[in-house]
């Protein structure tokens, strides 16, 4: 079976060439939110991963802001409603900027998306390019089994986001070790408590996978973008109420209940005069 973890610049490629999230209103509410946590005295901001630039164009009604991505097509996108905006195409891990060149970098629904190796070393560029602050949200300690699909032709199981990650503050906080937390966010639409295992009996005996009618995602295996509604029967939905009673008893028992979908974190350089 391939593997859903290796980067796949493409995948974010095809994303970008049809995602807006201008006319979000959940979107909307976190760039305006985002907006209001960078700290007095900050003027300059690095919005890496910037996407399609809808928290971009926000910051920057009130900041010098550069936006970097390595999609082309997402900074088209920014560059159709934010044009005085600097654009840079690169990797998050591979920022062509120097150290301490920025007073607060940013990075917003971003860091799941990458391997392992690639998480750890974007953050490092993250680190070295921010002077004093780091701004950084993401979907917090998301069950990423949850929105998982699987491809007709390859058979890989992926999430439809490219999520690879579950991120919690903790391990955000260990991503970043020479900066504290001087704010901490949750926001966004509330997220059911789940559990990965029953997901994955969910869609593998149920065949409930994350799927509905006019869904646009790419297999981030072998490029298909062909998906069909999974065959409905009276056993499928034994095992979809089983699942969802066991939920609740899970959830019952551990004190698991629906949250806010993002946490975002303020944070700032311990040694701030290196």
């Amino acid at each position: 079976m391939p593997d859903h973890t290796v980067d796949n610049p493409e995948f974010y490629e095809a994303h970008w060439r049809r995602t807006r999230t201008a006319h979000d209103p959940a979107v909307l509410t976190k760039a305006a939110q985002l907006v209001e946590l960078v700290p007095a005295g900050v003027r300059s901001v690095l919005d890496v991963g910037c996407g399609d630039g809808t928290i971009t164009a926000a910051m920057a009604q009130r900041f010098e802001v550069t936006a970097v991505d390595r999609s082309a097509a997402a900074l088209a996108h920014v560059a159709e409603h934010s044009p005085t905006v600097e654009r840079i195409l690169a990797s998050a891990d591979q920022l062509p900027l120097a150290d301490r060149s920025r007073d607060l970098v940013m990075t917003s629904e971003m860091l799941e998306h990458l391997p392992g190796p690639m998480l750890q070393a974007a953050c490092r560029e993250l680190a070295r390019v921010a002077r004093t602050w780091v701004l950084v949200s993401v979907p917090h300690a998301e069950n990423v089994r949850r929105r998982f699909l699987r491809c007709p032709k390859c058979r890989l199981e992926f999430n439809i986001y490219g999520h690879l990650h579950s991120l919690d503050r903790a391990r955000l906080t260990g991503l970043f070790g020479d900066f504290e937390v001087v704010q901490e966010l949750l926001s966004g639409p509330a997220e059911p408590a789940s559990l990965p295992a029953i997901e994955q009996v969910r869609q593998h005996y149920g065949q409930r996978w994350h799927w509905w009618p006019g869904l646009q995602v790419q297999c981030p295996a072998c490029g298909n973008e062909q998906f069909a509604a999974p065959k409905w029967h009276a056993g499928n939905r034994f095992v979809d109420i089983s699942c969802d009673h066991a939920t609740r008893l899970w959830a019952r028992w551990t004190g698991a209940h629906e949250q806010p979908y993002w946490i975002t974190l303020l944070l700032r350089r311990r040694d701030r005069d290196g």
